[in-house]
């Protein structure tokens, strides 16, 4: 078993890019422009996950 597994540059992306989406959601109830805030900055992350997936290939 491998306990201590780092996580890659992308599984970090990916985690990072989940919370910003669900908190976007959250959020979406209350204040939609800080809501539209968060899902610009998770399709952000969107991008750069794509341009790290291309790199790796």
């Amino acid at each position: 078993m491998n306990f201590f597994k780092r996580k890659s540059k992308l599984e970090k992306l990916r985690l990072e890019y989940e919370k910003k989406m669900e908190a976007s959601f959250h959020l979406s109830k209350i204040n939609r422009k800080a809501s539209d805030q968060l899902i610009q900055e998770a399709e952000n992350i969107l991008e750069q996950m794509k341009k790290e997936d291309e790199s790796k290939t």
